[in-house]
């Protein structure tokens, strides 16, 4: 009976899954056809076709075929085209391209933690806006028409901030790199992509533009101010989490963002005050102001005995939870909030306690601190919040 049970969650559960996050037909153009996983054979596709990971599609000419998801994310594949969905899994939208061309949307709310996720040959695209990706002849060409996206070049072991109108170019055999600025091609997307979906994008890019002329015109220097983090966690120990963890933040950004200049305020903000902020940003020149809190940093023991009462075990799980928030002087409003968490365990209980640990400097280039389980849980919780607000920032 418990055998039972267990079989029936599962099927129900993976039944939720899928119809959360499978794609769907919007409208198919000419032929395009499916190879499941495992298979050999191709069958056509028709509007009732389910995806499932590892289904390869492809266009034949003169084809078209438009997707989305439940989370607004679209597809537009053009002829001629080879893709794989990689991934199902909860609210992300995930799918390489094999060869050929596509157009991409991701039309999420600001608040969401979640990219489209592109791959290639070579390449991991982490999509915020829309985005024009051709593979040919050993080459990737990636045209990012709205928005801001991360590129990791994994055979480089590289990664790569655009921010539209940009393109970058990559030859698949890791030779040359490009990266010229766009100007107008829309009536050739026009060509294969809703006139809807065009327009859009055109209002989308106008207004990113308006954004960027106050840093022309010199109301506002290209700036992010960092404000400290306040700790509203129940840690009262010697490490200085504010200094520690906002130093340590505001290095990952500059590190990935040389576009941008970056300084610490000395005082943390309120979140709700915006009329602090605005005369903030208006002082310093500043185009963004990210605020934020600690609200946990925290050792948690646990202990466990089975039903049976024969076995027991012992662990300590390392948690740290920040809240974020991006205020844009452009606007004059916060137009990101969100929660970001990162959390490791351990069975090595008598090793895994504060006295051991703060007798260590906070110091990520110290191995000792490093290898820890508190750190190890702040850098997957930091990594969480750069990649988020990294593509935030343009």
């Amino acid at each position: 009976m418990k055998k039972k049970t267990i079989i029936l969650i599962i099927i129900a559960l993976c039944a939720v899954r899928a119809k959360s996050s499978e794609p769907q037909i919007d409208k198919i153009t000419g032929i395009a056809e499916i190879r499941r996983s495992g298979e050999t054979g191709w069958e056509y596709i028709d509007p009732t076709t389910n995806f499932y990971n590892n289904d390869q599609l492809r266009t034949l000419r003169n084809s078209i075929l438009h997707f989305s998801w439940p989370n607004n994310d679209t597809a537009f594949i053009n002829q001629n085209s080879r893709l794989i969905f990689s991934s199902f899994s909860g609210s992300k939208t995930s799918l390489t391209l094999l060869s050929g061309e596509a157009f991409f949307t991701n039309q999420r709310n600001d608040n969401s933690t979640e990219n489209m996720i592109i791959y290639t040959d070579n390449l991991k695209i982490y999509l915020n806006g829309s985005l024009l990706l051709r593979i040919y002849d050993n080459q990737s060409t990636l045209k990012l028409v709205t928005g801001t996206t991360r590129i990791r070049d994994m055979r480089r072991n590289r990664s790569y901030f655009l921010r539209a109108p940009e393109i970058l170019t990559f030859k698949n055999d890791g030779d040359g790199l490009t990266r010229t600025f766009v100007t107008e091609d829309m009536e050739y997307i026009k060509s294969w992509v809703p006139e809807r979906t065009v327009q859009r994008i055109k209002q989308d890019y106008l207004h990113q533009a308006k954004r960027d002329h106050l840093i022309l015109a010199g109301r506002f220097d290209n700036k992010v101010l960092v404000t400290p983090l306040l700790n509203n966690s129940d840690y009262s120990g010697s490490w200085d989490l504010t200094t520690e963890i906002t130093t340590l933040f505001k290095g990952n950004l500059e590190n990935n963002l040389d576009h941008l200049t970056f300084e610490t305020h000395t005082h943390p903000k309120d979140n709700k005050n915006s009329e602090e902020l605005i005369y903030l940003a208006r002082n310093s020149r500043s185009r963004y102001i990210v605020i934020g809190s600690i609200e946990s940093f925290d050792l948690m023991p646990f202990a466990e005995i089975s039903a049976e009462a024969d076995m027991y075990r012992e662990y300590v799980i390392a948690r740290v939870h920040l809240n974020i928030g991006l205020f844009d002087a452009s606007v004059e409003r916060i137009t990101f909030e969100s929660s970001f968490s990162g959390e490791v365990s351990s069975s090595d209980v008598a090793n895994t306690t504060w006295e051991t640990m703060e007798e260590i400097p906070f110091d990520l280039n110290h191995h000792g601190f490093l290898t820890s389980l508190i750190a190890q849980a702040l850098k997957k919780c930091l990594e969480n919040v750069n990649e988020k607000i990294a593509g935030l920032l343009y």
